[in-house]
């Protein structure tokens, strides 16, 4: 279980940088519904 919550995290993680990567605009809502 732990393993599964671990993994969501680092893949939530990947996402967020990879939006960040495409459109600086995006990542500024992320960052803005998630400190």
């Amino acid at each position: 279980m732990r393993c599964i919550f671990i993994a969501f995290l680092l893949l939530s993680l990947h996402l967020r940088s990879t939006l960040a990567a495409a459109s600086p605009a995006s990542s500024n809502k992320i960052s803005a519904l998630s400190p």
